[in-house]
């Protein structure tokens, strides 16, 4: 009898353990995007029979959820996080990430798959070792009206000099300005630009030793390039809704937004009505938009750009063989189901399954976009302007980025710093020279 009952109950243990589990995190918690995850979690159970538990977190409060739980011994397996830049550095630091097990899934992935090559660099802490798996990408890009541009011989305004022709040509007060940009201190919308533009020429101020050294060159150029598109743009403080309201409303040609522009100007949005023609939800806006991922200043003809990356990180506390098999799986088989949940703010970093498939960007441009109403992307733009928008990636990245510095430039961005000066430079508080000087001298202070 006791030999019965000791078999029995091996039995029920050995089911038991055959019974894989594994727990995510992510920080899409609106319920549309918790309900595209649960359902692809359903398919991705059946398949490997791997059950997942999925908790919803805020990213405000992602880095003490993490370091309470990593203090616990009890984080999640996998952590998705859509604006992955500075927790996973953090996260990568304070040894809550397993990069071990992440460069594992990127190999396997195939690093030839990724094709915004400075995207997947953002995640490389060594040579050939990655803190996380980048998922997806959205960048700050430039937007423009091409028929205004066309009809009056203008360049693409892909550089410093473009922009600044193509805004002065157009430039029309009250009836029409030549651009407008960010200019309220207090936003992070504000900074973003102020690091858009200086990536576009070279500015990279965070150096590989942590100190803050701000080129004089190259940002005088900066200087002097953003206050002539200050002067032309409308009267007040612009924060991210004027910059996208007075596109809409036909003030300004010329905007510099992030991705998630793209369905706003599609007359998608009731809130946002589209001003071009008699139609408020008119397509005429977005067909007659260009839409520049990637500008270049005089000092980096090559370009660059502002960019946030989404990332799965697998963490120390994880079981690598499920938290594997989930991402691969999100990676592989339902990679597009997951960009789907904000296809303008999910960018497919990888263009298929294999090097030279395309599959992945042609399935993205057959996603719905939209608020009020939705409509495929590639109903909207056309698919050269699809694929220069993902092209645009490569020349993605961050300050302090390429250096490991991500977290030191995380303070000087968030210090406000750069804002407040180029505020001050534009109404004449200072010269550009005098400028740099102070933005080294406070900078160093930090």
């Amino acid at each position: 009898m006791k030999k019965i009952l000791f078999t029995f109950i091996s039995s029920i243990l050995l089911f038991s353990n055959s019974v894989f589990s594994m727990t995510l995190w992510t920080t899409e918690t609106q319920p549309g995007r918790m309900q595209i995850q649960e359902e692809l979690i359903a398919r991705f159970t059946a398949k490997t029979g791997i059950e997942v538990k999925l908790v919803p977190q805020e990213e405000d409060e992602l880095i003490e959820k993490a370091s309470a739980a990593f203090a616990a011994n009890s984080l999640p397996d996998v952590i998705f996080n859509a604006a992955c830049v500075n927790f996973c550095a953090w996260a990568y630091d304070e040894g809550v990430f397993d990069s071990d097990a992440a460069t594992e899934i990127v190999n396997s992935l195939g690093i030839d798959t990724y094709s915004a090559k400075g995207v997947l660099a953002m995640s490389e802490v060594e040579p050939g070792v990655y803190a996380s798996v980048p998922s997806g990408a959205w960048p700050n890009a430039t937007y423009y009206r091409m028929s205004y541009y066309n009809d009056n011989g203008l360049a693409t305004p892909t550089n410093y000099a473009n922009i600044l022709a193509g805004a002065k040509a157009l430039h029309n007060p009250p009836n029409r300005y030549g651009a407008i940009v960010p200019t309220d201190v207090a936003a992070g919308f504000m900074s973003q630009w102020m690091e858009t533009f200086a990536i576009a020429n070279g500015l990279h101020p965070v150096k590989e030793d942590g100190s803050i050294n701000f080129d004089k060159k190259k940002t005088i150029e900066m200087l002097e390039t953003y206050k002539a598109l200050v002067e032309m743009s409308p009267e007040g403080i612009h924060h991210w809704q004027n910059g996208r309201d007075f596109y809409a409303s036909d003030v300004v040609p010329l905007t510099f937004w992030a991705s998630y522009l793209l369905d706003d100007i599609a007359g998608t949005r009731d809130n946002v009505p589209i001003m071009v023609d008699d139609n408020p939800q008119s397509l005429a806006l977005a067909q007659d938009t260009n839409v520049i991922v990637g500008m270049a200043g005089p000092s980096n003809p090559d370009g660059g750009t502002w960019v946030e990356v989404h990332n799965f990180g697998v963490t120390v506390d994880a079981n690598t063989d499920e938290a594997a098999a989930f991402i691969e799986y999100v990676m592989n088989e339902e990679y597009v189901t997951w960009l789907g949940m904000a296809p303008e703010g999910s960018f497919p970093i990888r263009p298929g399954p294999n090097a030279g498939s395309k599959i992945f960007i042609e399935e993205w441009g057959n996603l719905p976009i939209g608020v009020d109403r939705k409509i495929p992307i590639n109903q909207i733009y056309s698919n050269e302007i699809i694929e220069s928008l993902i092209n645009g990636l490569a020349v993605g990245t961050r300050w302090g980025a390429k250096e490991g510095q991500l977290p030191v430039a995380a303070k000087l961005v968030n210090s406000g710093l750069m804002n407040r000066l180029m505020m001050e430079y534009i109404n004449g508080d200072r010269s550009a020279e005098d400028t740099v000087d102070m933005l080294n001298s406070e900078a160093a202070k930090l």
